[in-house]
Formats: structure tokens, C-alpha cells, sequence
């Protein structure tokens, strides 16, 4: 499909009366949601999950009632350092759920019961820090009298971050089993940022770069009496056409920049399902950072390709001719996400139209004023990664994603709360090699980062740090892990938020 019949297509939902919307004009300008920065090392905050609005908030022309953090298609950008403690108090003010709890847990249900999860921060899985498998309730709900992790209206979460911490971006959304991809398709996401605790570590070329937060979503609204909602998980996320992509909640809005000026991006892959390539119409993505953790290197990239819950930060210099650029949607190529200054892994099978090319994401206006600026020569060492090179893998641990007429499977079994699939160790290295026997699955640990050494047989020029990885149908992802501290239940899951839904998940425990 060529660009110009993409963005005319732009994903318009289609209502319930299958008319669809035309599409909509350039935004005038940009937008970022407010930052909430920590005052003396702590960060104290209140996240209210509502439904947004339809007087105020709209999306392609059309008054939106979504699920929100409050009550905005994309919550605030919550700063902190390392070291830093964020007191963070959830409310949940949705209406009480209309169903009830099924005895099946991996059907998609209640998806007005939520949490908080802080995704790729190094921090504790036990409450009242990052233990997903907690639940808050919509306020008016009767509390369950056998379930010690179930809260009505409120819990206030405390996240304790090491002084060591990576510096980098980050993101949080909510990790209620049955209700992930339902809130986070209707825009419960916001952006992490975790700032370098010393400025004499930043680069001097970065010191002056102004930056921007792109999180990056996928909602795929119908209209119900003329207003989009996103209710109905099994018919508005089967669609992978219908679905509005934007920037920051906004349709295509526009970024300016002066000739020659160098600006830092940090973007935020926060689908629930689709991954994508990005490409910035003559102009390379200089990427300086994937999951939060700084490359070795400045990476020139054509197409950056990123796959859901992945972040990566790149710097874009303007070119020295004025005009309007587009930033569109490219073919998804898993070679992308790890090549790095060497010949790409081979791969059968490697490119994927799971995002339909040419979609504009935003527009470029390069204004005819000169800011010459250079790029980084190097770039700092991230620090508070674990100590896996030089040590002994102790052993070897597989994950294996299928989908059955079972359902969304993690080494042939479902989903259970109740029981505990993987039991790691502390200070014990390991190797865990990821494959998928049907379909692309995205694999993704919480608590740590993970190192990506080969993919499809093929050794990585240079290890690759993630915390998510897409291992590719019918392929093989090897990766060293090691968990240095913060022992608890945690969760082991496919990123790919549907499948998650209905039971690609695993309860694991760290000793």
C-alpha cells in the first residue's frame, strides 16, 4: 500500500452503524501531557481512573468516553532520579463492573478493576510497590472477604527506587489479568522518566537538546451514539484495521525544529498489540537508547522498529533545508530491533505488515532558522545493570509461546494465580532461550533487564539490553537474565496484551 492511500485510510474506526469517519485535519501544534517532577526526593501523586469526558476530550473529531488516567487519553509524565521514592495513589472512580467474576480467569472480565504497574523499573514486586497481582476495585464495590490482594476505591503505592538506578524512560499502565488490553487500548498509558542524577554524565552535546515524550497508542473506538468507546474486547481488538493510531492522544500533530538543531525523542511503544517501524522522511533516527538502558553507541537507524512496551530514545537533527517532514509507520522488520553496527541477524520470516505502512504519526515543520548543533560522540555507560558478564550461567531455562484451542499458552500451560510456574534464585545467572511456535509473541520480565546475545541461531555483534524482546514465529531469542535483589512474585508474559489476557502469563517467585 502506498503512503498516500495510507494516509487516507487513517485507521478510521468504524461506528457502530459501520460508517466511518473521514479523516481528520493536521493538528495545529503539539502536545505533551504536564510533567509532575519529585520535590526533595520524593514524588507524591494521584492517579484517578475515570472515564474521560465526552464535552472535552475527543479523538478524530469525535467526543471520547475511554477509560483514563485523569480523565486525559494519555496520563502525566511522572520525573524522578535515582534514589527517589514515588508515592503514587490510585483511585479507581469507574462505574462498579456489570459482570461478574468468571470462573475461568484467562476470559477476558471486569475491566473496571484495575492496578499499576511501572513497567521497566527496577523496584520492588511486593506491596505496596510493583505486585501486579493486586486489584483495586471500582469504588460501591462489595469486597470479596477471601481475597487479601483486592482493595475498593483506593490503594496507595509506594515504589522505592535503588540510588543505582537507570537512567532512561520508562512507562506505567495497569496489569489487572482479564482487563490489561481492554485499558491500555482505551489509553490508560503514561511515560516514566527516570533524569541522569548528575548532570556531569550527560553529554555535552545533550545538554541543551530540547526533548519530547511521544507515547505512541493504538485505540481502536467505535462510536455509540455518535461518541467512541472502547467496551467490547473480542470485536474492537480482533480488527487490526480499525484502529486509531496516535501521538500523545492526538492525530498527527506537529513537531517544529530549526535547521540543523538536534532534538532528543523519547518514544514510547504503548500498544496493546501491534508492533511497528518508524521512519522519519529524510532523516535518520539516531538511537542513544532502547528499554530505558543507553546503547554503547550513537545508532543510526532508517527505520527504527519497535514492538509493544518497547521504548526507545533517539536524537533527530533537523535538515539544513526548511519544509515539512513525515514521521509515518514502516513495515516491522525484528531484524531492526537488534542489529547493532554489524549485519542483521538472519531470519526466515523476518518482516511482518502487522502495522500498515505509511501511516502518518506526525509531521516535521523545519523552520528557516539555524541551530546548529552536533551529534553525541559517546555516550555514558548505563549503571545498575546486572553483573551477568564475566559470571558462570548456572542453567538454562526455556520459554515457550503458543497459541492453542486451549488458548495463549507459556510452556503448554494457562495462566493460574494460584500457581507458581518458575522459581529463580538470587544471584544466580541464567540463560533463557524464548521461542514461538505460532505467531510473533514479545516476551517480557518484569524487575529486570535482560541481555538479547542471538537471535535465530545468529550471535548478536554486540549484546543487546532489553526488557522486552519479540521472538519471531517459528524462531529462537537467547537471553541472559540474573536477579540481583527484590525478592517476591513477580510475572513472566507475553507483551502482546490480548494474548496476556487470555492466559500467556506466568507466576513466577525470586528467592
Amino acid at each position: 500500500m502506498g503512503a498516500g492511500t495510507a494516509a487516507s485510510m487513517l485507521l478510521a474506526p468504524v461506528g457502530c452503524a459501520g460508517r466511518r469517519p473521514g479523516p481528520a485535519p493536521l493538528s495545529a501544534g503539539w502536545y505533551e501531557p504536564a510533567s509532575q517532577h519529585s520535590q526533595a526526593g520524593v514524588l507524591r501523586t494521584e492517579l484517578r481512573v475515570k472515564y474521560t469526558d465526552p464535552n472535552a476530550v475527543e479523538l478524530l473529531g469525535h467526543p471520547m468516553r475511554l477509560r483514563s488516567f485523569n480523565g486525559a487519553v494519555v496520563g502525566p509524565t511522572l520525573r524522578a532520579k535515582p534514589g527517589d521514592t514515588l508515592q503514587i495513589a490510585l483511585v479507581n472512580a469507574l462505574p462498579v463492573n456489570p459482570d461478574p467474576m468468571p470462573a475461568n480467569m484467562n476470559i477476558p472480565h471486569n475491566f473496571n478493576t484495575t492496578n499499576l504497574h511501572t513497567h521497566g523499573l527496577h523496584v520492588s514486586p511486593q506491596k505496596p510497590a510493583d505486585y501486579v497481582l493486586l486489584e483495586v476495585l471500582p469504588q460501591g464495590t462489595a469486597l470479596p472477604h477471601d481475597d487479601p490482594d483486592a482493595y475498593v476505591g483506593r490503594f496507595d503505592f509506594t515504589f522505592q527506587l535503588p540510588d543505582d538506578h537507570p537512567s532512561g524512560t520508562f512507562w506505567y499502565h495497569p496489569h489487572r489479568h482479564g482487563a490489561t488490553a481492554m485499558q491500555v487500548a482505551s489509553g490508560m498509558a503514561g511515560a516514566l522518566i527516570i533524569e541522569e542524577p548528575d548532570d556531569n554524565r550527560v553529554p555535552d552535546e545533550l545538554r541543551n537538546v530540547a526533548e519530547r515524550i511521544l507515547v505512541l497508542q493504538e485505540i481502536p473506538f467505535v462510536l455509540d451514539n455518535g461518541v467512541g468507546v472502547v467496551e467490547d474486547f473480542e470485536e474492537q481488538l480482533a480488527s487490526k484495521e480499525d484502529r486509531a493510531i496516535t501521538v500523545n492522544g492526538k492525530h498527527a500533530p506537529t513537531i517544529q525544529m530549526r535547521r540543523g538543531e538536534v532534538q532528543r525523542w523519547r518514544i514510547i511503544q504503548a500498544h496493546f498489540e501491534l508492533a511497528m517501524g518508524i521512519r522519519l522522511h529524510d532523516h535518520a533516527l539516531h538511537q542513544i537508547a532502547a528499554d530505558g538502558i543507553t546503547m554503547p553507541a550513537v545508532r543510526p537507524l532508517d527505520v527504527l522498529a519497535i514492538s509493544p512496551g518497547g521504548r526507545a530514545d533517539v536524537l533527530v537533527q533537523a535538515n539544513d533545508t526548511p519544509g515539512r517532514y513525515e514521521l509515518r509507520t514502516a513495515p516491522y522488520d525484528i531484524r531492526h530491533e537488534f542489529e547493532f553496527n554489524g549485519a542483521p541477524p538472519p531470519l526466515a520470516d523476518n518482516q511482518s505488515t502487522e502495522i500498515r505502512e505509511g501511516i502518518l504519526l506526525a509531521t516535521v515543520e523545519v523552520v528557516d532558522e539555524q541551530r546548529p548543533m552536533p551529534l553525541p560522540s559517546s555516550l555514558p555507560p548505563p549503571s545498575g545493570l546486572p553483573a551477568i558478564e564475566g559470571s558462570a550461567i548456572a542453567r538454562d531455562r526455556r520459554f515457550h509461546f503458543e497459541k492453542t484451542d486451549s488458548g495463549y499458552q507459556i510452556n503448554g500451560k494457562l495462566f493460574d494465580v494460584d500457581r507458581t510456574d518458575e522459581v529463580f534464585h538470587l544471584d544466580v545467572s541464567e540463560r533463557w532461550i524464548l521461542t514461538a511456535a505460532n505467531g510473533s509473541h514479545n516476551f517480557h520480565i518484569h524487575q529486570t533487564p535482560f541481555r538479547v546475545m542471538s537471535v535465530n541461531g545468529k550471535p548478536l555483534a554486540r549484546p543487546l539490553w532489553r526488557d522486552t524482546a519479540m521472538v519471531p514465529a517459528g524462531g529462537e531469542v537467547v537471553c541472559e537474565g540474573r536477579f540481583e535483589d527484590f525478592p517476591g512474585v513477580f510475572v513472566v508474559h507475553c507483551h502482546r496484551l490480548k494474548h496476556e489476557d487470555k492466559g500467556m502469563m506466568q507466576k513466577v517467585e525470586l528467592l
